[in-house]
């Protein structure tokens, strides 16, 4: 019901109902169905390779559960410079820096996924990580430094 009433208020701030989940009434654009990639900020070498895939959630409409893959999937990066993606959702790390990328689906535009990544010479990167243990916590950041507390 909310999401009728705010489709009529807001004008042009909703996409159609093309899943059918509402009724055919269209359903604002921050609340349709996304998909969720096995990383969503990711740490790699230059010259190294990340592959992303698809990690199924409740969320997508029963059409699309079980039956979507990568490939199905536009992918691109902000910053070619730094990392590119291939049309399987392959990452390929090219020059210290950070970009997005973005998979939007072929057939349903507000079916989306995105994943940060950032690139690090190969010598000047460690994998982020937290370590407890009686009484302490150590925190290793992604440029192999520990932060004092």
């Amino acid at each position: 019901e909310n999401l009728k009433t705010y489709a009529e208020t807001l004008g042009t701030a909703y996409e159609n109902d093309d899943f059918g989940i509402n009724d055919g009434y269209p359903i604002l654009w921050w609340e349709a169905p996304t998909i969720e990639l096995n990383k969503k900020q990711a740490y790699i070498k230059t010259g190294e390779q990340l592959q992303l895939e698809i990690v199924q959630n409740d969320d997508l409409p029963n059409a699309m559960v079980g039956k979507t893959n990568i490939t199905d999937f536009t992918w691109s990066s902000t910053n070619e410079d730094i990392a590119t993606v291939n049309e399987r959702g392959l990452v390929t790390g090219l020059k210290e820096g950070y970009t997005t990328i973005y998979g939007t689906h072929k057939e349903y535009e507000n079916v989306n996924a995105m994943c940060i990544v950032n690139v690090a010479k190969a010598e000047n990167i460690a994998t982020p990580q937290i370590e407890t243990g009686n009484g302490f916590t150590a925190i290793l950041k992604a440029d192999g430094t520990v932060p004092l507390a």
